[in-house]
């Protein structure tokens, strides 16, 4: 997995959202070419996120986009643990220093 400790993740980040989106851009950077096949000739990036207009939401504005699909233990229904604790990884690759401030 991409290792952290908590005092990688910058101070200003101090919302639930805002760790979603610090640690989805990171995946989204890491691991542009990894991909995961959800259908039969369907094949999609396993973490992505991008920042789009909507001029159509309720207000209009930019809003961040992104999924992640990432693998888990097939018996984590029957597992103690909580969901995340049985997430697989995308990698190994260390957060690059940009995302530490």
């Amino acid at each position: 997995m991409t290792a952290f400790v908590p005092s990688d993740i910058p101070a200003s980040v101090n919302t639930v959202e805002e760790l979603a989106i610090w640690s989805l851009t990171i995946l989204n950077e890491l691991f542009p070419n990894v991909t995961v096949t959800e259908a039969p000739g369907r094949s999609n990036r396993a973490a992505e996120c991008s920042p789009f207009y909507l001029d159509s939401a309720t207000p209009p504005g930019w809003y961040t986009i992104g999924r992640l699909v990432v693998p888990m233990q097939s018996t984590w229904r029957q597992s103690a643990n909580k969901p995340w604790a049985t997430i697989n990884e995308l990698g190994t690759t260390a957060i690059p220093a940009g995302y530490k401030s």
